[in-house]
């Protein structure tokens, strides 16, 4: 499915810092500017840790090395085949199944590394992983729902881009946008169709290369009781059967 022109965010959301609820929408933006370098970012409003101990083994520090805008950003490390040991989480409001939630944030690969985050389906983090977002060293980013590879596209290592998620879950419409790319829109598992929080994980799905370095900066999401209007599905072929073989000539029926 096809993306839409649709980049209606409304300015006046984009000054607030924390959270805040205005005519059914709740805001939440952080640009980490306030905070001092080494805080860890799960003890902050609105963040936390995959254990639930912020400021633990698996918080992220806030560093001055790279920003996008003013002077701060969240460093997200790691040179371990598994990944790790840094597991932050962005905690939504509650557990959202209806209505919209745009989420987007500057990030920065290291060259040659990787990065990865993903959305928790549950209010709590292991439940269930409505879809995951991988930024390999190639300079490839692959999105991935139920095992399955969804959408994909390429992002620039050494440079600040943007990712950007538009979800409308009364349609269960998923658009990934990044770098100003629309790599397009796709349907959940109806299992799926939900976000508790996003988890920000370092790790590297190439088996060679177990680095991955990443920076976050004015990380923003907006979440609204309504539907996201600009969002419009158009039709596309999800799957084809036909006869493996056939006479040269012949017509032969397909399905799909």
């Amino acid at each position: 499915q096809n993306c839409t022109n649709m980049k209606k965010i409304l300015p006046i959301f984009l000054f607030l810092f924390g959270a805040g609820f205005i005519m059914g929408q709740t805001t939440f933006s952080d640009d980490f500017d306030s905070y001092a370098e080494g805080d860890f970012i799960g003890t902050k409003t609105g963040w936390t840790t995959w254990s639930g101990t912020p400021g633990g083994a698996d918080d992220a520090p806030v560093t001055s090395e790279l920003s996008f805008s003013g002077s701060n950003s969240v460093k997200f490390e790691s040179y371990s085949a598994t990944g790790g040991p840094a597991d932050v989480i962005l905690s939504m409001p509650y557990r959202l199944t209806s209505g919209s939630l745009i989420f987007k944030s500057q990030m920065y690969v290291v060259e040659g590394t990787a990065a990865y985050f993903n959305f928790q389906g549950g209010t709590a983090p292991g439940q269930s992983w409505s879809a995951e977002t991988y930024f390999d060293d190639n300079g490839s980013v692959r999105v991935v729902s139920s095992g399955t590879e969804r959408l994909t596209g390429r992002f620039p290592h050494g440079e600040w881009f943007e990712i950007e998620y538009r979800i409308d879950f009364d349609k269960n419409a998923w658009e990934t946008i990044v770098n100003g790319e629309c790599l397009g829109v796709f349907t959940n598992d109806a299992s799926l169709n939900s976000v508790g929080s996003l988890d920000f994980y370092p790790t590297n799905s190439n088996a060679a290369n177990s680095t991955s370095i990443y920076y976050l900066d004015d990380v923003y999401y907006e979440v609204s009781t309504d539907g996201l209007e600009e969002i419009e599905l158009d039709a596309s072929i999800s799957e084809v059967s036909l006869k493996s073989k056939s006479l040269t000539g012949l017509e032969s029926p397909i399905a799909g």
